[in-house]
């Protein structure tokens, strides 16, 4: 169940543009428990399990695409892996490779706090060949 809070508007100053977004929680399901266990270490911190191959899925990864990617400007997806560490990237990416034939690379980014973190980019000839989304 989806329980609607809050729908607001915010000026992106970057582009001249409104965003609209709403705000919403969605309750847990205890079934769903040992998926998201595999994502979290005994800390409660994320992390990629080292079979994540197993689990990587077209419906998956068009589950990821939309919920923590984006479309770059000049073409390709970036898709958001801020918080993980780089040999968990280097993981995520073979899986890309292994199961839908995807080159990527990094794309480096920098923080509001100058730290610096890594992001996978599908350039766009092989999301339109492998994936159809353009």
């Amino acid at each position: 169940m989806v329980e609607v809070v809050r729908e607001y508007s915010r000026e992106d100053q970057r582009y001249g543009i409104t965003n609209s977004s709403g705000y919403f929680r969605t309750k847990s399901i205890e079934d769903l428990k040992p998926i998201a266990e595999l994502f979290l270490d005994e800390s409660g911190n994320k992390i990629i399990p080292s079979n994540i191959a197993e689990h990587l899925t077209p419906r998956s990864l068009a589950f990821w695409i939309m919920d923590d990617g984006q479309q770059v400007k000049r073409g390709g997806v970036t898709l958001c892996t801020d918080s993980f560490k780089t040999d968990e990237i280097s993981i995520l990416r073979e899986a890309l490779k292994t199961n839908f034939n995807l080159d990527t690379s990094i794309h480096m980014k920098k923080s509001r706090s100058e730290s610096i973190y890594e992001r996978i980019y599908i350039k766009k000839k092989m999301v339109s060949k492998n994936l159809n989304l353009f």
